[in-house]
């Protein structure tokens, strides 16, 4: 945890929001993960105000997703909502990978965690 606590702290903002290409970097990392320990649960939780604005779209994650369906079978996306966000997409997403969404706008961050942690 704290690795990634570092990791966020040192993050600079700028330019437009990517969010399939770091979807897709993320999956790529928890296949890794997966591979070394198989024994683990793994999961990605993406937040977002829902705009993808740079990088890979939409239906290029899927082929991606459909592709290496074998590496990353059972490690679901939860997109949490923010701001202005547009669900369209992130409902195919969750319904995609087996996630859920969750709204951050209609409820709190931390009940949100705990149900996703649910799915574990």
């Amino acid at each position: 945890m704290e690795q990634q606590l570092y990791y966020i702290t040192d993050m600079q903002v700028g330019g437009g929001t990517a969010i399939f290409t770091a979807l897709q970097e993320a999956y790529q990392q928890a296949a890794i993960a997966k591979k070394a320990d198989p024994n683990r649960f793994y999961s990605v939780v993406l937040m977002t105000d829902g705009l993808n604005q740079d990088g890979i779209g939409y239906s290029d994650f899927n082929n991606f997703y459909v592709k290496e369906s074998d590496n990353i079978a059972g490690i679901r996306a939860f997109p949490i909502l923010f701001g202005e966000a547009s669900t369209d997409e992130l409902q195919n997403l969750a319904t995609l990978t087996g996630g859920r969404v969750f709204d951050s706008r209609k409820g709190s961050l931390a009940q949100a965690f705990k149900q996703i942690r649910g799915y574990q």
